[in-house]
């Protein structure tokens, strides 16, 4: 090949852009070779700057396009080559934008053939029509550059998989059709009049079959139906619920119901969904029996519509068989196995004198075991009761089986001697046994309860905090602290320290703070109590017990290990993560919600986490038993934005690239499309290891969901020295492409999310044997399930509707106040019963205000979002982030801050009008001052009306406050400060608090903060590495703002003369009106260390600045 005909301007590249140039070929010049070129730049700091003020540039060389095939079958490429490709295979093209792709596919016996433009301008997902006579295919495109090169994938957004075993007729489901046909359906005719296509039949355990969309609604959300019997369809079912499982009902010419299970998958390409069906039982208990080949007795009953774990007795040689039924939301798998020892549900051991007869409760025959005998007990019937009944002389009982237990009995009144039943496990194995031998009782009944430890490990911490910087950009990303409690109060009772109520604790902890200044009184009186504060006791009745005033540690952690039992306590007291960038939309990323006014008043604080967990290991067995597993989450609420997502990514994947779709991960996919029965039956019961739980229980969980489009990404962007605009560099949003297609091939588009709530239900399980990969499968799907099924609340979410689900929680909140708070006053006495009342009133009344005020409030704020994004300028949705995350304190300062927004739109919009043509002059030439111009225009219509927009919703917002007494949960600490040699240096609360007030004006763009000094409680002296400045802060708006400012190019050496600074200008200034002249500034410091301490930074950023003068 010749050198190519085009050319390639390096000092033009931009990240991303894509140049096609030609080679022609030697031999024939009408031939010739296309390459594809794509620039990505890699900003990088300059020698001996600290901006990323230059660029390395790499040049990716690619075909003109990578085309692949995701159908279920062979596709045939006819031009501009000649290649087959099978499923997940992709070919490299020789083609440029403007020529045309010919394809054919067989499909259920006929062909289709198509023609396809490679457009110029594409977009993400296209729809191409195949056609074979007068029958139509339609199939998607995807047009993705996520690996820089072009790709264009062919896929069928569904694959419909019959697993039934019986033939199948599904179509689209639309509002014309009716749900029983009378007439034919391939025709179109009666009933399917005005469908789109034919209705598909499918064999069972055939290959995927497609299903036929119109290209007009090809990328939206679909729903079909489905028959089994002639004309009779099922009602209509979603089909893009991914990860939704669930059983729909066919009826047939005779009314009766047959049930098929349903169940959808994703493949990981993202555009294709596996639609299952399998036979599946209806609501309606069933039962089988079962027996062995070549006898003819069969097993009892035993259930199969639903889960089942037990023994059936077989009355041959091979006794019974053992049954586990196990059933998910679309599948019920049922293994058998033949008998081994410890499968039967007891063995019963009498090793008294006394003979036992026994026998299933509600049976007719009974079995007598005498002294010293043993045999095993299974169940007659396992669908009625299951529990075994004995009796021994006078003596008689019923157990489940189930727990280890014991008991005395006496045969008879007139006798003495007393007898023991014992139910305990012997590896699996259940045993029960009677005996007249305590020591026998005891050993068997294995109590180590009371066993000494011989390890005993406890780790405290009061607490820990984890910051996230990223070095490249140095900036802060996120702070996570574990944070020990506030002061907690407690009191000796029953040989431990227990807290007394919150309530309580306020008003001990008020009494104490008033007693401790001068400890005038030996004894005070809190609540009818008599505290003595000096010696820390505490008046009951006549008796004085033990007070303590401390704190929960953040984290506490307890491990102790006897001869026979492990035990494991953690508590982690409180938790938060914190976003650390600026003008980030939710400051706080991972925070707890304070429990409901009735829970946290009456009750004890809690941690946030806590977990207790008991195992017992037996002697003579290698079967572990879980006494005791709780976990216990407190309500807490996950607030991310779309900024604070794309700087942790890409901190952790800089490296690491999301991975193409190959041909393997089609295979896997493919997969899906097989008979699945035995892969779901090998899942389900693959062999381990079963441990014995007798108390498992998780929480419920309550999670307040909220996420934004918004927020900054990090890596702070300064203007030059001499405060022209610098084009920042933009950083690409990273996001899943999976979830991209996803959501663009079902039409739907994800906006702002304010407070959705997620409630799961608790997860319990007792007396049952699990495997590990069991218990992990079961709790996995009980929240996955619900997760999925209360993803509909997101609908109710979205934040252009101003959350009115949160508005009917809010008001429900406080009937909830009012119906349980009298309640808990009521148990405590007559008169904490009617402040139950009142605080019931006070709640419902509160939260009524608050929460309608609320959801106006969050419409305010995303209209305001909405008109902020119009005015197209990224650095006034910046700052107005900033302004909006400060939440006003009290009413009147809402309503100030509201009106300030006006004022600052207007006078911001007017300005803008002259400033932005000259800034996009200053950059982009004629072409910059057109944008600037059109940018200038839009402003002055868009910033007033956002501004009047945010007035709305700080009011609000403080009125909110203000009825429901909400404390917004705030960031731990102001953000770390990394100053400009790049150098990430312990945390100063101090610098960051100065730093913080510095990021309001306008010089946060231009300067790095150096320190600040307090000149006055509301009025500080700043520099910077290019000016010094006294800020000062505004009672009615709360913010700082700048008073004066000097450069340092402006000024002379400046002097210290005690707690003084002096400051003279090299070029006097004139004042007010030039009626008068500034000379200089004088800056008097509260501390003589403070004004040393500044002083010196001062001179040192003086001389970087000016030099050694």
């Amino acid at each position: 090949y010749e050198m190519s005909n085009e050319s390639i301007c390096w000092n033009k590249f931009e990240d991303k852009a894509r140049y096609i140039v030609r080679c022609d070929l030697s031999e024939d010049m009408k031939q010739g070779l296309f390459i594809a070129l794509i620039v990505e730049e890699v900003p990088l700091k300059a020698e001996r700057s600290r901006n990323l003020d230059d660029s390395s540039f790499i040049v990716h060389i690619f075909s003109p396009l990578t085309l692949h095939n995701f159908l279920p079958f062979p596709l045939k490429l006819i031009s501009p080559i000649q290649k087959e490709l099978s499923g997940g295979e992709e070919v490299s093209l020789n083609i440029i934008p403007g020529q045309n792709l010919n394809f054919e596919v067989d499909y259920r016996g006929d062909t289709y053939v198509a023609e396809t433009l490679f457009p110029v301008e594409h977009q993400d997902l296209m729809v191409t029509t195949f056609t074979s006579g007068e029958k139509i295919l339609n199939l998607g495109v995807h047009w993705t550059v996520t690996h820089r090169k072009l790709d264009a994938e062919v896929y069928a957004p569904y694959w419909f998989i019959n697993n039934t075993g019986r033939t199948v007729r599904f179509v689209e489901s639309d509002e014309n059709i009716i749900e029983k046909t009378a007439k034919c359906v391939p025709c179109q005719k009666g009933g399917m009049k005005g469908q789109y296509c034919d209705t598909i039949m499918q064999e069972p355990f055939s290959e995927p079959a497609l299903l036929p969309l119109d290209a007009k609604n090809f990328l939206s959300k679909k729903k079909a139906r489905l028959s089994l019997f002639g004309n009779y369809w099922t009602n209509e079912f979603p089909l893009d619920a991914v990860g939704n499982a669930g059983r729909i009902g066919c009826k047939d010419e005779n009314n009766s119901e047959q049930s098929i299970s349903l169940q959808i998958s994703m493949c990981q390409s993202g555009l294709t969904k596996c639609i299952g069906f399998w036979p599946s039982q209806k609501e309606n208990r069933k039962y089988a029996v079962v027996r062995y080949g070549g006898t003819t007795e069969e097993s009892i009953l035993f259930p199969i519509t639903e889960s089942f774990e037990g023994f059936c007795q077989i009355n041959n040689d091979y006794l019974g068989i053992y049954v586990i039924v196990t059933i998910c939301e679309s599948s019920s798998v049922i293994k058998l196995e033949s008998f081994e020892p410890g499968m039967a549900p007891a063995i019963i051991m009498n090793a008294t004198k006394k003979s036992v007869e026994f026998g299933q409760k509600g049976a007719r025959s009974k079995k007598m075991l005498g002294p010293w005998e043993s045999c095993a007990f299974t169940w007659t019937d396992v669908i009625r009761d299951r529990a075994l009944e004995w009796k021994s002389g006078d003596a008689t009982h019923s157990d489940d089986l189930i727990r280890n237990a014991f008991e005395d009995y006496k045969t008879s009144r007139s006798e003495s001697s007393r007898y023991y039943w014992i139910s305990f496990l012997d590896g699996r194995q259940r045993i029960y046994l009677f005996t007249d031998d305590v020591a026998v009782m005891t050993t068997a009944y294995q109590a180590y309860e009371i066993e000494l430890p011989t390890l005993s490990l406890e780790i405290s911490l009061q607490g820990i905090g984890i910051s996230i910087v990223d070095n490249f950009k140095t900036e802060e990303i996120a702070y996570m602290c574990i944070a020990s409690s506030a002061i907690v109060w407690e009191q000796f009772v029953r040989a431990r320290f227990r807290p007394f109520t919150v309530k309580q604790m306020e008003t001990i902890e008020h009494a104490y703070q008033t007693w401790l200044p001068d400890h005038s009184e030996e004894t005070v009186m809190v609540d009818k109590l008599e505290f003595d504060f000096m010696h820390m006791k505490l008046r009951k009745q006549k008796d004085w017990i033990d007070i303590q005033r401390q704190f929960q540690v953040g984290l506490w952690m307890q491990y102790r290990k006897t001869a026979h039992q492990s035990h494991f306590h953690m508590k982690l007291n409180h938790l938060q993560i914190d976003n650390q960038l600026p003008a980030c939309v939710f400051p706080c990323v991972l925070s707890v919600v304070p429990p409901p006014k009735s829970v946290i008043q009456d009750n004890a604080p809690k941690s946030f986490c806590e977990l207790s967990y008991i195992r017992r290991e037996s002697e003579h067995s290698r079967i572990a038993q879980i006494k005791y597993l709780h976990l216990l989450v407190q309500e807490f609420a996950v607030q991310v934005d779309q900024g604070f997502i794309n700087a942790i990514l890409e901190l952790i994947s800089s490296q690491a690239e999301s991975k193409p779709y190959t041909k393997e991960a089609f295979v896997k996919d493919f997969e899906m499309t097989k008979n699945q029965l035995e892969m779901i039956a090998g899942m389900t019961m693959a062999s381990q290891q079963a441990a014995y739980y007798e108390n498992l229980h998780i929480s419920p969980l309550m999670i307040h969901l909220s996420f934004s489009q918004g927020g900054s990404s990090g890596g702070k962007q300064l203007k030059d020295k001499a405060l022209k605009p610098k084009e920042t560099i933009q950083v690409p949003p990273i996001q899943s492409e999976f979830i991209n297609v996803f959501l663009k091939s079902i039409g739907v588009t994800v906006t702002e999310i304010q407070d959705v709530v997620f409630k799961l239900a608790f997860f319990e399980r007792e007396y049952a044997f699990y495997t590990t990969s069991q218990l992990q499968s079961e709790i996995t799907g009980h929240y996955t399930s619900q997760i999925v099924k209360q993803l509909y609340v997101l609908v109710l979410g979205l934040d252009i509707l101003g959350n009115p689900f949160g508005l009917v929680r809010d008001l429900s909140a406080g009937v909830q106040d009012f119906f349980y708070q009298p309640f808990q006053g009521a148990v405590q006495g007559p008169e904490e019963f009617a402040e139950g009342v009142a605080l019931g009133v006070k709640g419902l009344v509160g939260a009524t205000v608050g929460g309608g005020v609320g959801a106006v409030s969050r419409i305010a704020g995303t209209l305001g979002k909405g008109v902020a994004a119009l005015t197209l300028d990224e650095e006034y949705q910046r700052k107005r982030q900033q302004i909006m995350n400060r939440r006003p304190k009290t009413i009147g300062e809402g309503v100030a801050r509201g009106a300030k927004s006006v004022g600052q739109g207007f006078y911001e919009g007017i300005t803008g009008v002259v400033f932005k043509p000259l800034a996009g002059a200053r950059t982009g030439g004629a072409g910059g001052f057109a944008k600037g111009l059109s940018l200038g225009l839009v402003g002055i219509v868009t910033r007033p009306l956002s501004g009047a927009v945010d007035f709305a919703s700080s009011t609000l917002d403080a009125v909110r406050s203000a009825t429901v007494g909400i404390d917004e949960m705030k960031p731990l600490r102001p953000s770390r400060v990394i100053f400009s040699d790049n150098i990430v240096r312990p945390y100063s609360q101090k610098v960051a608090v100065g730093a913080q007030e510095a990021d309001n004006g306008s010089v946060a763009d231009t300067d790095y903060f150096v320190a600040h000094a307090p000149i006055s409680e509301k009025s500080l002296f700043i520099i910077t590495d290019r000016r010094a400045m006294n800020v000062k802060k505004n009672d009615i708006v709360g913010s700082w703002n700048i008073e004066w400012q000097v450069l340092y190019t402006e000024m002379n050496r400046p002097t210290l003369s005690g707690k003084t600074i002096l400051i003279d200008l090299r070029k006097k200034q004139k004042g007010f009106l030039k009626l008068s002249t500034l000379g200089g500034r004088v800056i008097e410091l509260t501390e003589q260390a403070s004004a040393s301490e500044i002083y010196h930074k001062l001179l040192i950023a003086y001389e970087i600045e000016v030099g050694d003068d």
